[in-house]
């Protein structure tokens, strides 16, 4: 996290803006023409309908095709200037690397639904941990070495990150024995369960990240890295419910028991809930009293009033979080697309209506209202589909936190013994 806070500091906000868009808007197109693949391969491997040997092969494939298939949308995308007022005039250079780490980056999404899908979550966080600090240091080395560079020098760190994961993802599979032949039964059924979710990822992503979009066409650079600085600060709190979140899809996936799966749920969301608020009242104070003033040095100083308005939204969202993985293991993924549709609506309604006129502030109201519309609907879906739910999911109990001691005492004692 101290790597990631040194990037804005570095870069300064317009280069930081321009970092940003390229992020999210690869990160928006990726999962668009994924067509629920990616959602699929997690179902079917979780569920262990396939092995991972049956669908290696055709998942690389697959991977290598829709690898090509984004490469070309996106230079598409730059030549038809279709990415807004941040990536207009972009030159050959700049055109090839952002071609090359859409290429890669894709790649690295298949890769990591299958580790996802298998429940490695060992190999999952030593990725995440490696990629947590090897995408701010390529960043911070490119402009400690080459300030001048501009875009360039932006776009080439993002590069060098993107192969960097993309031979991490290799190097864990290439060991991995497989059946080279193509499962076509694994596509169908892949393509099945992850085309009702597709609509709903895409309207997720949208929701998530539209308000960065729509920024990028209306405002500076500089002011876009002002508000995104803003949203990752505030989107730290989801490190914990996206940590929890694999796990407790896995671990409910296997459950059949309707009373068991909503008991586990209710237990991982009273706890998560409660250690989200603790460590939300922390962090702001810490922005607004350390960050802010002394880290950098007030050059982001407009993003704080964005970040109080984000808090409630991203909060409430934590439950839509959890509450998702109970229908998605359960294969209501539908359920999951109603309230992802639902919310991508109203953000993109009020994003329009407000970012012309009000810019990062007009952004950060329409995106909290939307996060807690998606808490709201979700938490609405639970009580339809179990009635005997109530407010107790958000009051953590006596017996939760003396089993969170018990296994955190587990881990401790296992990892001293392995000392």
């Amino acid at each position: 996290m101290v790597a990631a806070l040194c990037v804005p500091l570095i870069t300064g906000p317009e280069m930081y803006g321009v970092y940003t868009y390229v992020m999210v808007s690869i990160g928006f197109v990726i999962p668009v023409t994924s067509m629920g693949f990616g959602a699929g391969t997690v179902y079917l491997l979780s569920a262990k309908r396939f092995n991972v040997e049956e669908v290696l092969w055709t998942k690389l494939l697959l991977a290598v095709g829709m690898a090509f298939g984004n490469s070309f949308i996106f230079y598409l995308a730059i030549h038809l200037n279709w990415l807004g007022k941040i990536l207009t005039s972009v030159s050959v250079i700049e055109s090839a690397l952002l071609v090359g780490i859409i290429f890669c980056q894709t790649l690295s999404f298949f890769a990591g639904r299958v580790l996802y899908g298998i429940a490695n979550f060992s190999a999952l966080n030593r990725l995440d941990l490696i990629t947590g600090w090897l995408n701010p240091v390529c960043i911070i080395l490119a402009f400690i070495f080459w300030p001048e560079g501009g875009r360039v020098t932006v776009f080439s760190a993002v590069l060098v990150f993107s192969f960097m994961v993309m031979m991490g993802y290799f190097l864990k599979f290439c060991k991995q024995p497989f059946q080279k032949q193509i499962n076509r039964n694994y596509l169908s059924e892949s393509f099945h369960y992850g085309y009702k979710s597709w609509f709903g990822d895409i309207a997720l992503r949208a929701n998530l990240r539209m308000d960065q979009l729509l920024l990028g066409w209306f405002v500076p650079a500089a002011a876009l890295g002002v508000y995104s600085l803003g949203v990752r600060l505030v989107e730290i709190i989801w490190y914990i419910p996206d940590s929890v979140g694999p796990v407790l899809f896995n671990r409910l996936a296997v459950l059949t028991d309707p009373s068991l799966r909503l008991e586990t749920l209710a237990k991982s969301h009273r706890l998560v809930w409660t250690v989200c608020i603790l460590i939300t009242v922390l962090w702001s104070a810490c922005i607004y009293g350390i960050l802010l003033p002394w880290f950098f040095n007030n050059s982001y100083s407009d993003l704080f009033i964005p970040y109080l308005i984000l808090l409630p939204g991203t909060l409430l969202f934590i439950t839509y979080k959890m509450a998702t993985k109970l229908f998605s293991s359960g294969g209501q993924v539908i359920l999951t697309s109603y309230i992802a549709i639902g919310g991508s609506f109203i953000s993109i309604v009020l994003s329009l209506l407000w970012i012309p006129h009000l810019g990062i502030y007009g952004a950060a109201w329409a995106s909290t209202l939307a996060y807690i519309s998606m808490g709201l609907m979700a938490w609405g879906f639970l009580k339809l589909e179990y009635q005997n739910i109530n407010l107790s999911f958000f009051v953590v109990k006596q017996e939760d936190v003396a089993e969170l001691k018990s296994g955190l005492k587990k881990i401790f004692m296992s990892k001293s013994t392995a000392q």
